[in-house]
């Protein structure tokens, strides 16, 4: 299942998406039921279909820009569960959270400001209220309770928003669920995988049909190596007549051979040395 637990206070603080692209996969296709009764043992290992990472980007209606990434496994050592930067064009706010799920339980939240005139950032602290002494999530969830004893309903959300976040949710896997393909193709890669911009009748100076050929299952991993024979460097000397590399080098001043070389060019002879 798809959470927009985290999603939701974007939507909250810059208002509805106006456009919007997403893709999702699944990276660990299978995962283990564990059995809290007997200490979190795994009892057994199933096949997933639900995706586990999701990116979204889009534009609000307000015209800001936002990039979303949502993964579903244990977070990197050190690093926060949440890490939301707001980006302004006088400074920005970065809020991070050691849990996911920090409008739930946001212990350990630290909100700072930079102001971009200056050199450091300042952390803001959270208003403080009556709940703030109790434990979390029982923090969030009194102040639920009282919103809705107060019907205050502009602070939770109600049967006609949760139906929009359905909606939200169901548009974004149809658009990448991977049943079609994401994105428009990449044109600058033809089908057999090569560049559209390399040449077989490479140029002066360019190595002739280096390609190695790689594991197609995202591996990565290198199969075969073939050979290149690098083509000979020519250039157009003031007469004309196309030289060597070895005469273009002499030519230049470069003593390339142990022969008598002309001097009297580009500052006398620079010996080459490898």
């Amino acid at each position: 299942m798809l959470t927009v637990i985290g999603f939701n206070c974007l939507l909250e603080t810059f208002g509805e998406l106006e456009a919007f692209s997403s893709v999702m996969g699944i990276e660990r296709p299978r995962m283990n039921l564990i059995d809290l009764k007997q200490n979190g043992k795994v009892v057994e290992t199933i096949d997933k279909d639900t995706p586990d990472n999701i990116m979204l980007q889009g534009r609000f209606k307000s015209g800001a820009l936002v990039n979303y990434e949502l993964r579903s496994a244990a977070q990197f050592p050190g690093e926060p569960g949440v890490r939301w930067t707001i980006h302004g064009d006088k400074g920005e706010i970065l809020v991070t959270c050691p849990s996911g799920m920090f409008d739930i339980n946001h212990e350990g939240v630290k909100i700072q400001f930079h102001d971009m005139s200056k050199d450091s950032a300042e952390t803001i602290d959270l208003p403080s209220d009556s709940l703030a002494d109790l434990k979390h999530p029982a923090q969030n969830v009194g102040r639920l309770y009282e919103a809705y004893a107060k019907g205050e309903s502009d602070s939770y959300c109600d049967w006609k928003l949760a139906l929009r976040r359905h909606e939200l949710i169901e548009e974004m896997f149809q658009r990448g669920d991977g049943s079609k393909p994401f994105g428009e193709k990449a044109s600058y890669v033809t089908k057999d995988g090569s560049s559209s911009g390399s040449s077989t009748g490479a140029s002066s100076g360019s190595i002739q049909g280096s390609q190695a050929e790689v594991d197609a299952d995202a591996q990565g991993s290198i199969l075969a190596d073939r050979e290149v024979k690098p083509k000979e460097i020519t250039r157009e000397a003031g007469s004309g007549n196309t030289q060597t590399t070895v005469e273009a080098l002499e030519a230049e001043g470069f003593g390339a051979s142990s022969g008598k070389n002309d001097l009297s060019r580009n500052g006398g002879n620079r010996d080459l040395a490898s």
